[in-house]
């Protein structure tokens, strides 16, 4: 280990959460769900009840807190502490499941959660059985995270740290201390900006960036590397001989993970819904499929195909043209179309949006103004790939001077984009 170490390895538990704000927090509670009707009676309640104006404010930020996280992290987020930043980037509870069982089948016994948040990974981790030691660089946070996996019944077998990730792996800790420990990353994501908090998509702007995540790999043998990044990730980005998983939950591509060493590293689209997870997946050192043909024509009835962010991510949209009998509506654009029938009922399958095609116009902006207003659309949904358009004006100048009044509600989705060469407005109808 190097000399200048000791103190960078000095590695410290988190301070605990102040009783008194546990106190209020528990009286918070007890007043019931709240509204914003109600924000200033139960301010007034727990103050008379002699809890101070900091306690107050924690403690009604951590009940609006968990309201907001039950959505992301389901019944656990009743009994969970947070910040702001930490909820952001916090692993919903599918995925931080999902986590687990990768790292668990690719034989991780126990586990590194190097930049940990507010433990929801390492949550995961401890109902899978392993044992943690959670790493987070800020304070604040850290004594969050302790109080979240000390409620958990496994609890006893996790250890959070106050440490920065980058010194630590500088200091040599992942390679003695821990050096047969699996390491999940979960690198710092956003930064702080005029407009308030961005994502990062630079891997290299990560913390830590992807290159050292790398690094640790090509030195450790027998041990898991894993790492969760943003679903931006360009597979060419990621080290080599390690698998690349892009996943689609709820409809939204939210992250790319990759996980190795591996020998034969593999590129994966997942699609996790409410019927459970489905995968398509090929070899990383292989070439994507041909090219399907372009569409000859575009016809109503015909299905218009728009693939999951983690099939396009993972060069996967030739393949999936295969299993929808589906042409290319341009070179390079991945919309997809089926001939009508090719599937006379229900178009619908897990690694794609399927719409009814039933019109088709030119892209000209009298054309659509006629259009919306012969049919009384009251309502516009603008979806675009493949040209320069942006949505939300052309919804504004396709409605202008529409007034809803009393009219019946009548919804349209129009896709602006290219057929081969020319600029094209298809009016589609969403599959059930």
């Amino acid at each position: 280990m190097p000399a200048d170490s000791v103190e960078v390895m000095d590695l410290r538990a988190p301070a605990p959460v102040p009783s008194g704000h546990l106190s209020a927090l528990r009286a918070a509670e007890a007043l019931g769900p709240s509204s914003a009707d109600d924000a200033l009676a139960h301010s007034s309640a727990l103050r008379s009840a002699g809890h101070s104006p900091e306690e107050t404010a924690w403690a009604l930020s951590q009940r609006a807190f968990r309201a907001s996280a039950a959505p992301r992290l389901g019944a656990r987020a009743a009994s969970m502490l947070f910040t702001r930043a930490g909820l952001e980037q916090a692993s919903r509870a599918e995925l931080a499941a999902r986590h687990a069982r990768l790292v668990v089948e690719a034989g991780a016994r126990r586990v590194v959660d190097a930049g940990c948040g507010l433990g929801t990974d390492s949550l995961a981790f401890l109902d899978a059985g392993l044992e943690v030691v959670a790493v987070e660089i800020d304070p604040e946070t850290a004594s969050l995270t302790a109080w979240n996996l000390a409620q958990h019944p496994r609890g006893g077998s996790a250890r959070v740290v106050v440490g920065d990730v980058v010194a630590l792996m500088e200091a040599g800790a992942f390679e003695d201390e821990w050096a047969d420990w699996s390491v999940w990353f979960d690198p710092a994501r956003r930064e702080g900006g005029p407009q308030g908090r961005r994502r990062r998509f630079d891997p290299e702007a990560f913390s830590p960036p992807l290159s050292r995540i790398a690094r640790l790999a090509e030195r450790s043998s027998g041990r898991v590397i894993a790492a969760k990044l943003g679903p931006a990730l360009d597979a060419a980005d990621a080290p080599q001989g390690f698998d690349v998983d892009w996943t689609t939950h709820r409809r939204e591509t939210s992250e790319a993970l990759i996980l190795g060493p591996r020998e034969s590293p593999r590129l994966r689209a997942v699609v996790i819904s409410e019927s459970g997870e489905d995968v398509r997946e090929r070899p990383r050192a292989t070439e994507t499929a041909e090219p399907p043909a372009t569409a000859p024509s575009i016809e109503p009835g015909d299905v218009l195909w728009e693939p999951a962010g983690s099939v396009m991510r993972a060069g996967l949209v030739e393949d999936l043209a295969v299993e929808l009998d589906a042409d290319l509506l341009a070179p390079e654009i991945a919309y997809l179309l089926s001939p009508a029938a090719a599937w006379p009922g229900t178009a619908r399958h897990p690694f794609a949006a399927a719409y009814r095609v039933r019109e088709v116009l030119p892209l000209h902006t009298k054309r659509l103004k006629a259009w919306v207003a012969r049919n009384a659309v009251t309502e516009l949904t603008i979806k675009k790939r493949g040209i320069d358009a942006d949505p939300a004006q052309w919804r504004k100048t396709l409605l202008a001077g529409s007034k809803p009044g009393r009219k019946p509600r009548r919804p349209a989705t129009i896709v602006l984009t290219r057929h081969g060469e020319n600029r094209v407005a298809v009016v589609v109808e969403p599959e059930a």
